[in-house]
């Protein structure tokens, strides 16, 4: 009986959760290392002291924590810190809370030159942001000195980076992949794709669905080609994880060919992901000094067969390359023109970018709320304003770096109609739409949201079905508040929107029309849809309800996915225009003593002063809009 009850006392110190823990001291501080070995605490630990490196932060991105690994656009209110300064993988790091005030300001990795120092803080173990944390912190205190275990090493000046990609930071697969399915049965509508668990984002190929192993193969193909010219030694590094391996390092891999070539080559990994769990590990080098001088293409490989199809997942792609001394060229980037002008809703003809580089060209815009450009130098115009569109490239073996901008200059023409309302406005926190469910997979909570965009300063409408990385069959409604279309004639609308990955999206969706207290709804065609690859916002283009001249309506957004395939869509800017009406101008007479509070603007769609003098302007409330006459 002793030894059962010695042998039940062992059991149950296993298997009982940890009730204390080792708080260390600020002579002792614990270690990040040490603190998640000794995982979450059932009870939360005070006065804990840990030291570590800070090396990001949570940040929120459409209502999710996202780890960045590079100093935040806003302030926050949480710090990374891990055991040495190059960690990125925050299931390696703590999380810290970053009270208002003193502790905020001095360690915050919003703060410049605070990635990567090292620090001692103290605060109450516990969970924090869903990680083993530190909350409550009230003391810090740097290290500056060297540490023996962590030596800074200098970046060499010759070795510059090539190619980044698939970092598991970006919240979206960047546009520079392509997927060449070559086998892959009906029942699966893609093998790769890019996915996130646990704040971790990485590429996903599998041939495994619903319980059965299926034959696939499947080539993700970086769309660059990558001109190695000028490089001593060139190297390329990913990190992979794999819980399952049945077929994978047989069947998979990583590849190159020579651009103008069909073939392509299969270069050795060198490390491979340890079966059993989904660590991620490092690749190791992968030599590609052999292609020195050409010009080349990388792709990976994902196959499966009928007895194996194991998940292959893959994040934070590098290519790095030692340049070989030779003198670089300039980049050779030039518009064809300084300025441009576009007008909102017509067709624009952009300036001719000229480059002599072979490095990767991207483009932006300065101003994303008057016109956007997508990955391929697409420029879409939305409002009156001005921006500037810039063409830039890093430097390589053989070129230097370059940038080249011009101003684009945003018109609205006046000979278009009258623009007389707006809907889902851009500027507006909140959305006074109705979301209404007709059929919602089991697991699935909702669809639409009203979301902000915190990079680009915009809100708009978006509906999703996709959510802890599984499709789910949907179909919602987002319907408008009464609309009217008295004093016009001729009325059409428009909206601007964007979805990035596109499968079935344009046949499961629409957008609709009706009159009040109608029950049917008019099916609405949408000219433009959003270029795949890019989150860039395109005009729908003008839909014509003048069928409608003159009555009351109501607009809807109609959401659809279904098992295999769930889209996101990004809508904003609802905008009706139309021709007076004779004998109605659809004007409302507002004395200037009574204007209350709203957004104006003239009609060109500039903002004016909140106490506009005298005259004619658009007044927009709570997102909707009306033409006025302040007297």
């Amino acid at each position: 009986m002793k030894k059962l009850f010695v042998l039940l006392l062992a059991i149950a110190c296993v298997a009982a959760p940890k009730a204390w823990s080792a708080a260390g001291s600020e002579e002792a501080p614990l270690s990040v290392t040490e603190l998640l070995e000794q995982g979450v605490p059932s009870e939360a630990v005070p006065d804990t002291y840990v030291q570590g490196y800070i090396v990001g932060c949570l940040d929120k991105v459409f209502g999710v924590y996202q780890p960045k690994w590079d100093v935040p656009s806003a302030p926050v209110t949480n710090l990374l810190l891990a055991a040495t300064a190059d960690v990125r993988d925050v299931a390696r790091c703590i999380t810290v809370n970053l009270p208002k005030g003193e502790v905020r300001d001095a360690i915050s990795p919003y703060v410049i030159g605070n990635l990567g120092r090292k620090v001692v803080v103290r605060g109450s173990n516990e969970l924090y942001l869903e990680y083993n944390g530190i909350k409550g912190t009230d003391w810090y205190k740097f290290i500056e000195d060297e540490d023996p275990d962590n030596p800074v090493t200098p970046d060499d000046p010759d070795v510059i980076t090539i190619f980044e990609s698939l970092q598991e930071d970006a919240w979206t697969m960047d546009p520079y992949w392509t997927e060449d399915v070559v086998k892959m049965p009906a029942s699966m509508s893609y093998v790769w794709r890019w996915k996130s668990v646990d704040g971790k984002n990485f590429m996903n190929a599998s041939g495994y669905v619903d319980g059965v192993d299926n034959e696939t193969e499947s080539w993700l193909i970086a769309k660059n080609s990558f001109n190695l010219t000028g490089y001593e030694s060139v190297s390329l590094c990913f990190e992979h994880a794999a819980k399952f391996q049945t077929t994978l390092r047989d069947l998979c891999g990583f590849y190159v060919r020579e651009v103008g070539t069909e073939e392509w080559n299969k270069i050795d990994i060198p490390e491979w992901p340890v079966a059993g769990g989904w660590s991620f590990v490092n690749s190791g080098a992968i030599d590609l000094s052999a292609y020195i001088g050409k010009n080349i293409q990388i792709a990976l490989l994902y196959r499966s067969t009928a007895d194996g199809a194991d998940n292959w997942e893959v994040k934070n792609l590098t290519m790095k390359g030692k340049v070989d001394g030779s003198a670089l060229k300039p980049a050779g980037l030039s518009w064809s023109a300084a300025t441009a002008v576009a007008v909102v809703g017509e067709a624009f003809e952009a300036p001719v970018l000229s480059f002599d580089t072979t490095a990767p060209i991207s483009y932006s815009s300065s101003d994303l709320k008057v016109a956007s450009v997508n990955a391929e130098g697409k420029v879409t115009a939305f409002a009156e304003g001005t921006t500037e569109i810039k063409a830039s490239s890093p430097a390589n073996g053989e070129y230097e770096a370059g940038e080249a901008t011009y101003v684009l200059t945003v018109e609205i023409s006046e000979n278009q109609p009258e623009e007389f309302g707006l809907l889902l406005d851009w500027d507006s926190a909140t959305c006074d739409w109705t979301f209404e469910n007709k059929s919602l997979a089991p697991g699935l909570e909702y669809v639409w949201s009203w979301a902000y965009y915190q990079e680009g300063g915009f809100h708009y409408l978006k509906g999703n079905a996709f959510v802890g990385n599984t499709p789910y069959e949907a179909v919602a409604y987002a319907i408008s508040p009464v609309v009217s279309l008295e004093g016009y004639t001729g009325v059409t609308v428009s909206f601007e929107h964007a979805a990035k990955f596109q499968t079935n999206l344009a046949m499961l969706s629409s957008f609709l029309v009706r009159e009040e207290g109608a029950e049917e709804w008019t099916r609405l065609h949408i000219t433009n849809w959003p270029e795949p690859g890019s989150w860039a916002y395109t005009n729908s283009g003008k839909a014509d309800i003048s069928d409608f001249d003159g009555k009351r309506v109501q607009f809807a957004f109609q959401y659809g996915s279904n098992e295999y395939k769930a889209d996101t869509w990004q809508i904003r800017n609802l905008r009706l225009s139309g021709v007076p009406a004779p004998g109605g101008s659809g004007i409302q007479d507002v004395e200037a003593e009574a204007l209350g509070y709203a957004r104006w603007y003239d009609l060109s769609g500039r903002p004016v002063p909140s106490a506009p003098e005298r005259g004619m302007y658009i007044k927009v409330v709570d997102g909707k809009a009306v033409k006025v006459a302040v007297k």
